[in-house]
C-alpha cells in the first residue's frame, strides 16, 4: 500500500512539474507560436484519444447527421479538438494579462454594457457561460472591469495542482469556492449583489438535476443555477467567448434576464433551466466546432436515474 501511495505521489509531482514547465513555456513564446503549436497538439489528440473521438463523432453525428456529411462531421470533430487545445494554450497564458490593455490586441466586446445594467438590478447576477471557446475568458475579463466574480469547481486531488488551478481562475480578484462547500456561499455572494460564474452545460449524474431538452434530446443538467436565481431574484446574464478565423476573440455579453417565480418551483426550475440552455444551444450552432463534443453530454438517461432512487429506497 505504501508503494502504491508513494507512487501515486510521485506521479502527481511529476504532472505538477511538466505543467509548470508547459506554463512557462507557452507564457514565453509569442502567442502566434503558441497558437500554431497548440493547434498541432490538438491534431495529434484528435488521433490518439480513440475513445474521446468516438464520442465527439457520435455526438455530432446525432446533431448534425440529417444536414452534413461524414467528411463535414469528421471535420467538425477535428477543429472541436483543434478548438479546445488553443483554449487550453489561452488558459495558460492568462499569467500573462496584467490589465484590460493587454486585451486590446486580440479581444473584442460586445454589449459590455449589460454587465452593469445585470448589476444595476440589485439582486445579484448569475453570468451564464458554458465550454465554448475559451470561456475562462469571461471570468476574466468581468474581474479586470471591476465586478465581484467568483466562480465554482470540483477540488483537484492534488494539492498543488488545486493551488495551481485556483490561482489561475482567482487572477485579477476573482474569487474561487469549493464546489463541495459552496452553496452559502454562492447565495451570500448573489445576495450582495455580485456576479457568479456558472456553466451548467456538462452531465451532471452526480448532482441534483432535472432533465430538459438539447439539440432535440433529453440530458441531465444541475438545477442548483436556476433554484440559486429563483431564490434569490439574481439575473441570469449569458456571456461567452468564441474564435474568429484569424484567432482574436470575441467576448459577447447578451441582455440580462430576469425570471419570476410562478409558485410551482418545480415547475419554475425547469423553465429556467431550459431556457438558460436555450442560450448555450444557440451559441453552439453558431460556432460548432468550438464546443466540448469530446464530452460525453448524454450520458445519464431518466432511467438511470430512476434506477439510483430505487436501489436507495431498497
Amino acid at each position: 500500500m505504501n508503494f502504491k501511495r508513494n507512487f501515486k505521489k510521485l506521479k502527481y509531482e511529476a504532472l505538477y512539474l511538466f505543467i509548470l514547465l508547459i506554463r512557462k513555456i507557452t507564457c514565453a513564446l509569442p502567442r502566434k507560436v503558441s497558437l500554431s503549436i497548440y493547434s498541432n497538439l490538438g491534431k495529434l489528440a484528435f488521433n490518439v484519444f480513440k475513445k474521446e473521438r468516438a464520442i465527439t463523432i457520435k455526438n455530432l453525428s446525432f446533431v448534425y447527421g440529417d444536414s452534413k456529411s461524414e467528411e463535414e462531421i469528421l471535420a467538425l470533430a477535428k477543429n472541436s479538438w483543434i478548438n479546445l487545445s488553443k483554449s487550453i494554450m489561452e488558459f495558460i497564458r492568462y499569467k500573462n494579462i496584467k490589465d484590460l490593455k493587454d486585451l486590446d490586441e486580440y479581444v473584442e466586446v460586445k454589449g459590455a454594457h449589460y454587465l452593469t445594467q445585470a448589476q444595476n438590478y440589485g439582486k445579484g447576477v448569475l453570468a451564464l457561460t458554458s465550454h465554448l471557446g475559451p470561456f475562462e475568458m469571461c471570468l476574466y475579463y468581468i474581474a479586470m472591469k471591476g465586478y465581484n466574480i467568483a466562480s465554482t469547481g470540483s477540488p483537484l486531488k492534488h494539492p498543488k495542482l488545486q493551488e495551481l488551478m485556483v490561482e489561475n481562475r482567482s487572477r485579477n480578484g476573482a474569487s474561487f469556492f469549493d464546489r463541495k462547500k459552496a452553496s452559502i456561499r454562492i447565495i451570500r455572494q448573489l445576495k450582495a449583489g455580485n456576479f457568479m460564474g456558472v456553466l451548467i452545460d456538462q452531465d451532471s449524474n452526480k448532482m441534483q438535476n432535472t432533465f430538459i431538452d438539447f439539440f432535440g434530446k433529453k440530458c441531465a443538467t444541475p438545477s442548483g443555477p436556476a433554484l440559486m436565481v429563483l431564490k434569490t431574484g439574481a439575473v441570469v446574464l449569458p456571456i461567452h467567448c468564441y474564435r474568429t478565423e484569424n484567432d482574436k476573440l470575441v467576448i459577447e455579453v447578451e441582455k440580462p434576464r430576469v425570471f419570476k417565480p410562478t409558485g410551482d418551483l418545480e415547475s419554475d426550475i425547469q423553465e429556467v433551466t431550459q431556457e438558460m440552455h436555450n442560450y448555450t444551444e444557440k451559441m453552439i450552432r453558431r460556432f460548432p466546432d468550438q464546443w466540448v463534443w469530446m464530452h460525453d453530454r448524454w450520458k445519464t438517461r431518466p432511467l438511470n436515474i430512476e434506477r439510483k432512487l430505487e436501489a436507495k429506497a431498497s
